[in-house]
């Protein structure tokens, strides 16, 4: 794999018996890192909407505590409270939203893989 100068290219090649060897194979390495990739970020975005979940859960049972104590003698502190709260679930929802709103597209190949039409390299005479 190598990667052009000034670019967000990967170039895969693989050095096989046959053209079509290599061209498959070099295909197979492209679309098994554009998989990888895409379960990673995947991944990635479900762990951190999980974290956001997990703080959100608790604020959910406060509020729901709170709304249960406006109706009995409600006063200022409370509903200072629950207002708070409701913020801190609006941005924690927000968030949440955004990380599923993200796109999660791996990339993809600019060219269709083809079988070489003659060996690359340095060649036999330098290499010697």
């Amino acid at each position: 794999v190598t990667n052009p100068p000034n670019t967000l290219t990967l170039r895969f090649a693989y050095t096989g018996a046959t053209p079509e060897q290599s061209r498959a194979r070099a295909e197979a390495l492209a679309n098994a890192y554009l998989t990888h990739r895409k379960a990673r970020t995947e991944d990635s975005i479900k762990n951190m909407s999980d974290g956001y979940r997990a703080q959100l859960d608790p604020l959910e049972e406060k509020r729901d505590l709170l709304e249960k104590q406006i109706g009995v003698g409600a006063d200022n502190d409370v509903t200072s409270a629950r207002a708070n709260i409701i913020v801190s679930i609006s941005e924690l929802s927000r968030k949440i939203s955004e990380l599923k709103a993200l796109d999660t597209t791996p990339g993809y190949l600019n060219k269709k893989p083809v079988a070489p039409t003659s060996p690359t390299g340095p060649g036999l005479p330098l290499l010697l």
